[in-house]
């Protein structure tokens, strides 16, 4: 059987068509781009639904490898340093610690460099700790909010604390002997 999960972020409530309108199209580096983050909201459904372990257990390799940081590989190098021209560019002061977790020395990673990041440890920790509470409607969630409110954002106490996921009944469609399933 399969099973589908949407745990898309839904466009804050903020977010009306209105605001588009003086764009044309939705700039990519943009709070108009954001959505309620989901990733978190997955990790906890999936978890409630057919997790064994402990969900603090679950982060125990991520957080290792964020505190001690890991050498970057040559591919991944290869990526982080083609993602420079795109992100390092970006001049609104909103994108500076995005730029200084990722772009440490003002340039990506190289092949063979160990690359760490400590606050990414200390997110983990924090949704480890609370289940995942504290991303939608805890410390992690008044953080981004406040970080939201001085950038410009649209994303409110409502729209963190109202996300869920949902479990979604997958579609299908045959293409040349083959049955492709997606999340409708």
């Amino acid at each position: 059987q399969l099973y589908g999960l949407n745990a898309s972020g839904r466009s804050p409530a903020a977010l009306t068509p209105e605001r588009y309108r003086d764009h044309g199209r939705i700039p990519p580096y943009d709070w108009l781009a954001v959505t309620v983050p989901g990733a978190v909201s997955a990790w906890q459904t999936l978890h409630r639904r057919w997790g064994k372990l402990p969900f603090e257990r679950l982060f125990v390799p991520a957080l290792r490898l964020a505190q001690e940081g890991f050498p970057v590989s040559p591919r991944v190098a290869q990526l982080w340093q083609a993602a420079e021209s795109i992100y390092l560019p970006l001049p609104d002061p909103r994108h500076d610690a995005f730029k200084a977790v990722f772009f440490p020395q003002g340039r990506a990673p190289r092949a063979g460099e160990r690359w760490s990041s400590p606050l990414h440890a200390q997110t983990l920790k924090a949704i480890a700790h609370s289940g995942g509470e504290s991303f939608y409607r805890g410390e992690l969630a008044e953080k981004l909010l406040a970080f939201s409110e001085a950038s410009g954002g649209f994303l409110s106490p409502a729209d963190l604390a109202q996300h869920q996921a949902d479990w979604v009944e997958p579609i299908h469609t045959d293409y040349r002997g083959y049955t492709v399933w997606e999340i409708p």
